[in-house]
């Protein structure tokens, strides 16, 4: 909470999964105030000043600190790892619509690939690569994260 604030796009995706039900109960108890900008939600600030002074107590306990940031990494680990199993999912899907050992086109057209399904393959190799590369750099935060919470002990 850089300042005592969150952006709130940000946490409402990657802590409550696209779930702003937390986040306005949160709200209605007066623990959080959500600030608006254009109309739309912008910011997560704490509710009351005793709370954000609460907040930087706690934000400035490292063990603390790196103990709620370790769990997130671990739930966006989980998160990309699901997202690379759906595009692996899909990818042998859509490989059974091509049929015997020289890869013939189920739907006939011999075997050129029809460009809609070569276009989501490639979306599907896209996905899987970002997905990779997300469960690496958070597994490395992870471990960082994890060197704090034993050295703190």
């Amino acid at each position: 909470m850089a300042g005592s604030q969150l952006k709130y796009a940000e946490t409402l995706l990657t802590t409550f999964g696209g779930d702003d039900g937390p986040l306005r109960a949160l709200e209605s108890a007066a623990l959080i105030s959500i600030q608006h900008s254009n109309g739309r939600p912008s910011t997560i600030k704490p509710g009351k000043p005793v709370y954000r002074a609460a907040c930087e107590l706690l934000l400035a306990d490292a063990p603390f600190r790196a103990a709620i940031e370790y769990r997130t990494a671990v739930a966006g680990i989980a998160s990309a790892n699901a997202a690379v199993a759906s595009a692996q999912a899909e990818l042998i899907e859509l490989s059974k619509l091509f049929t015997g050992d020289q890869g013939r086109w189920a739907f006939g057209g011999g075997s050129r690939v029809p460009k809609e399904v070569e276009t989501r393959v490639g979306q599907l190799l896209a996905n899987m690569r970002a997905g990779e590369e997300k469960a690496e750099k958070l597994g490395q935060e992870k471990d960082r994260l994890l060197k704090i919470l034993q050295e703190r002990q």
